[in-house]
């Protein structure tokens, strides 16, 4: 992990004005603190030197949930290490992901903006398959790649590829139960992993099914 200085405050400013945040993912976990390390070990092999940060309780249930924990009581030095510690309530089993853990200033950045409307450069359709080409204007501003993803009839998406050029193509394209059309959506995804809103297109199929 690149190391990474955490700002001290400015002398006329308030601490909590140049406090850096973690900000981290989690897919239905519990109560988890985060730590950060503003030490590396005292030699190899031996622990990292931790200092634990309460984080905030996250509920049961599916889906991703959010939480940030500050950095201002460590201003002024540099993070070594980052880790969470996932702590269960009761007996049960605990299932969790982890993703998107950042270290950023705690004023958020504004959403990468929305790629231009993606057209089907090229298509092949035939018995519910199709090789497929997208293309699109590429976002404006600093993004780091896009992402394409296909959206089924019953709202779910699923992620089909990234790419830092402003094109993809997709040899097997199926079509999925009896939709009329393909849908694609493509995201543009910043340097800090945030997402664009969508901009979707259409592939239409010939022929029932």
């Amino acid at each position: 992990m690149t190391e990474r200085t955490c700002p001290g405050p400015r002398p006329s400013c308030r601490a909590s004005a140049r406090s850096e945040t973690i900000r981290r993912s989690v897919w239905a976990s519990p109560g988890s603190p985060a730590t950060c390390a503003i030490r590396g070990p005292s030699g190899p092999g031996q622990e990292v030197p931790y200092t634990w940060l309460k984080a905030q309780t996250l509920g049961s249930g599916q889906g991703w949930r959010t939480t940030r924990v500050r950095l201002s009581d460590l201003a002024g030095t540099t993070a070594h290490a980052l880790a969470v510690r996932i702590t269960r309530r009761g007996k049960e089993p605990v299932r969790w992901r982890l993703g998107a853990v950042t270290v950023r200033e705690a004023a958020a950045r504004p959403r990468p903006a929305t790629p231009g409307t993606p057209a089907v450069s090229a298509s092949s359709p035939q018995s519910g398959k199709a090789a497929v080409r997208l293309a699109w204007q590429r976002s404006a501003g600093p993004v780091r790649h896009d992402e394409v993803s296909r959206v089924l009839p019953d709202g779910t998406r699923r992620f089909l590829g990234g790419t830092c050029a402003a094109a993809l193509f997709f040899p097997g394209v199926e079509r999925a139960a009896r939709e009329s059309a393909a849908v694609f959506e493509i995201r543009a995804v910043d340097e800090l992993y945030a997402v664009s809103a969508p901009a979707r297109t259409t592939l239409t199929w010939t022929g029932t099914r």
